[in-house]
């Protein structure tokens, strides 16, 4: 008798542990939701394409149209295939980054562009990051990408 009391009053304890935790899991669920809904219009998060336009460029060095075009070289090599219609550089600067490479100390330095390529009436526009290579640059890393119309590109 005592050992069915027990059990009963477990699984009436695991029933009601159960529904709360559903419960805060559905309210911390509408709350995340909420969040994504109302969160603000900063160009680094992702917007409706229409609404949605390339950044302008914040490069300062001299030698801003030298490193656009290889910037569009670097990606045209990785991508035969695409187009690049223009190259907005979304740093100021290069920024130089310490790293480990294979036990040894280095200096690398990395520059963030956006690349619109050609689709037409449109254009995708590509987040990269390019890394500084004896004189040229290649393609590092990507991020992501979103559609504009072309002429909405300045």
């Amino acid at each position: 008798m005592k050992k069915a009391i027990t059990s009963s009053i477990l699984v009436l304890v695991f029933a009601a542990g159960t529904a709360m935790a559903s419960a805060q899991f559905g309210s911390l669920a509408d709350k995340a939701k909420n969040a994504v809904s109302s969160s603000s219009s900063d160009s680094s998060k992702a917007a409706p394409a229409e609404t949605r336009t390339m950044d302008q460029n914040s490069y300062k060095g001299k030698d801003r149209v030298s490193l656009e075009k290889n910037i569009a070289a670097a990606y045209t090599k990785r991508y035969s295939s695409d187009k690049v219609f223009k190259v907005a550089i979304t740093d100021a600067d290069w920024r130089a980054v310490k790293e480990l490479v294979k036990g040894v100390k280095v200096t690398n330095y990395y520059i963030s562009a956006q690349v619109a390529v050609d689709k037409g009436q449109e254009a995708n526009v590509w987040n990269l990051t390019f890394k500084k290579v004896g004189g040229g640059v290649e393609l590092s890393s990507i991020g992501e990408s979103f559609r504009v119309a072309k002429s909405s590109i300045k």
